[in-house]
C-alpha cells in the first residue's frame, strides 16, 4: 500500500471513530430533542416550506436565456457557480429586475486551506474574504464551501489535523461571513473523495465547534444516499445548521428519474419538516440534454412527497 493510500484508510478510521462517537452522543439527546419539537409545536407551529432553486450548468443558451428558463419554470432562485468575486457587477446586472434571488454562491473546496505552504493558505483565506464581500453584494445567504479534496497538486493531511487548521483558520472567516448577512456553508462530501466532514452530524459538530453563526451546513441528497444510514435521522442531526439543501438523485440526475429515488427524498423531506427548514432546495443534477424538459416534471414529483411527508 503507498503513504497516499495510507493516509486516506488512516483519516477514513478515524474519521468513522470520530462519527460513531458523535453519533452515540447524538443519539443519546434524540429522545430530548423530540420532546423539544414536540413542545415546541405546541406552542408555535414549525415554519417549513419547500422553496427550489436551480443551478444553471444544465441549462441551455447564454446567460439572459439561462434566467429566462429558470425564471419561467418556477424557480424562485438561482444558485450561482464559477469565479463569482471577480463578476459580481455582470451578475448584479443580469439579476436586476428579476424576481430571482440568488440562493447561494459556490466557492470551492478547503484543499489550500490545509497546505503545508503559508502562501497556498493564506491564497486560499484572501480568496474565501472576496467571495464573502461578494455574497454580501449578491445577498447570498450561503457560501458552499467543500471540504479538503484527495488527488489535488497539494497534498492534505490526515482527517484529525486537517479538521484542526479548518477550525483554526475559518473562525475568525465565519465572524467576517455573518456581518456581511451570510454564512460559510459546508458540504459533507463522500469519504472516497474528501478527508473529512462526511455527515451532517460531523458538519454540525465542526459548526458548533466554531461559536460563530457565520458557519452553516448544506445537505447534499446526493452525498447522503451514499453516506448516511437514513436521511431523516441525518437531517434532524443537522438540525438549524442546515441553511441549503442540493437536490439531485444518487446518479447526480434529476430527483425522480430513477424508480428508487422516491424513499430516500420521503426520508430526508420528512426530516427537513421536523426542524422547520425553509431555506432553498436547490436543484444541483440533471444532463443538458434532457434537463428542460424534465424539470418540471421532477418538481411536481419532490412536491407530492413533500406533502406527503
Amino acid at each position: 500500500m503507498n503513504t497516499s493510500s495510507a493516509a486516506q484508510n488512516t483519516a477514513g478510521q478515524l474519521n468513522r471513530r470520530q462519527w460513531l462517537a458523535t453519533g452515540l452522543s447524538s443519539l443519546a439527546g434524540l429522545a430530548g430533542m423530540h420532546t423539544t419539537h414536540t413542545q415546541a409545536a405546541a406552542q408555535e407551529p414549525l415554519q417549513a416550506r419547500l422553496k427550489f432553486s436551480s443551478w444553471l450548468k444544465p441549462v441551455r443558451g447564454d446567460l439572459k436565456q439561462q434566467l429566462d428558463f429558470v425564471e419561467r419554470s418556477g424557480f424562485e432562485a438561482v444558485e450561482l457557480r464559477g469565479t463569482i468575486a471577480n463578476n459580481k457587477q455582470s451578475w448584479l446586472k443580469a439579476l436586476k429586475d428579476r424576481p430571482l434571488k440568488v440562493s447561494g454562491m459556490d466557492w470551492g473546496h478547503f484543499t489550500l486551506m490545509v497546505s503545508d505552504s503559508a502562501a497556498e493558505r493564506q491564497k486560499a483565506v484572501d480568496s474565501l474574504k472576496a467571495a464573502i464581500d461578494a455574497a454580501h453584494e449578491l445577498s447570498a445567504p450561503v457560501l458552499v464551501c467543500v471540504p479538503p479534496r484527495y488527488g489535488q497538486p497539494t497534498a492534505v493531511p490526515d482527517a484529525a489535523t486537517s479538521r484542526k487548521i479548518l477550525l483554526e483558520t475559518l473562525t475568525p472567516l465565519g465572524e467576517l461571513a455573518a456581518k456581511a448577512g451570510t454564512c460559510i456553508g459546508i458540504e459533507p462530501v463522500r469519504r472516497k473523495s474528501v478527508n473529512c466532514l462526511h455527515t451532517l452530524v460531523d458538519g454540525a459538530s465542526f459548526c458548533r465547534d466554531t461559536k460563530s453563526p457565520g458557519f452553516c451546513i448544506v445537505a447534499d441528497f446526493c452525498i447522503m444516499m451514499e453516506e448516511e444510514t437514513n436521511l431523516t435521522g441525518a437531517m434532524l442531526s443537522g438540525g438549524s445548521h442546515i441553511h441549503q439543501v442540493h437536490l439531485a438523485n444518487r446518479g447526480r440526475n434529476l430527483p425522480g428519474e430513477n424508480a428508487e429515488d422516491e424513499r430516500p427524498f420521503l426520508e430526508g423531506f420528512r426530516g427537513l419538516k421536523m426542524i422547520g427548514y425553509n431555506g432553498y432546495c436547490s436543484f444541483e443534477g440533471g444532463q443538458i440534454e434532457t434537463y428542460e424538459q424534465n424539470v418540471g416534471k421532477c418538481m411536481s414529483f419532490l412536491r407530492d412527497l413533500w406533502a406527503r411527508a
